[in-house]
């Protein structure tokens, strides 16, 4: 987990108090013990807008969360998801670090993309499919300086096991931007019509090496990207032309 903390440039002492504050910082997240690791940063137009930069570290072996993998169920590969960001807010806030919060890392957002998915789709059947992380333009209308330059958008893309897509659009201030359900018997036939299947009887044969079918695996993955694309797409072409 990382988070980019704003700073005021001129007031060295709260700048000095704070990063001594959150080294010495430390915690448990779902039964793990953490601590922080501080580092000054620097963001904005051509740099010189001061933030800290802080990164949960686990102090026991192995994560405490991390995304699952493509296709993995949630209930099995981020199990006990719910505690763990709940333990999360709960450190951030106990730390009083809240409100110069100005970037949340992937998985933070993850955590609150899956409570708010929660609250209207059963998370029993859900399987992670795709997380991509995408660099956002500055507004020009927007005075230089952090805010204009340090967005990012990440874009989920899961199965919910009753026959629907759903792909989830946040920024990294856990704004949710866009949350798209498609059919994925739509996502199929646009498939078909790109002849997918062309791919799929390429699939490497049993004993193949494990680079074979690692890039197998991640041309199946691009295709699957390109065909959600096209059905995003055609809809948002059928719904300008309704109008």
């Amino acid at each position: 987990m990382r988070y980019v903390l704003n700073v005021d440039q001129g007031d060295i002492d709260d700048y000095v108090a704070l990063a001594k504050h959150l080294k010495g910082a430390s915690g448990l997240v779902n039964g793990h013990p953490i601590s922080f690791s501080v580092k000054e940063t620097d963001h904005g137009s051509g740099a010189g807008w001061g933030t800290l930069t802080i990164e949960l570290v686990w102090t026991a072996a192995g994560l405490f969360f991390a995304i699952p993998a493509a296709r993995k169920k949630i209930k099995d590969a981020a199990e006990g998801w719910e505690d763990i960001l709940s333990d999360l807010e709960a450190l951030l806030v106990r730390l009083g670090i809240v409100e110069r919060i100005v970037s949340y890392s992937m998985d933070h957002t993850y955590l609150e993309m899956l409570r708010k998915l929660s609250t209207s789709t059963s998370i029993t059947g859900v399987r992670h499919l795709s997380a991509i992380e995408i660099p956002g333009d500055a507004d020009p209308a927007q005075e230089e300086g952090l805010e204009a330059s340090s967005l990012l958008y990440y874009v989920f893309v899961l199965s919910d096991g009753v026959g629907y897509m759903h792909v989830i659009v946040y920024d990294n201030r856990l704004n949710e931007l866009n949350h798209l359900r498609l059919p994925l018997s739509d996502l199929q036939a646009v498939e078909d019509e790109m002849k997918l299947e062309e791919h799929e009887q390429n699939v490497p044969p049993v004993g193949s090496s494990a680079d074979e079918w690692a890039a197998s695996y991640t041309a199946q993955e691009r295709q699957w990207n390109a065909a959600s694309r096209e059905l995003m797409r055609r809809r948002r072409s059928g719904d300008a032309a309704a109008e």
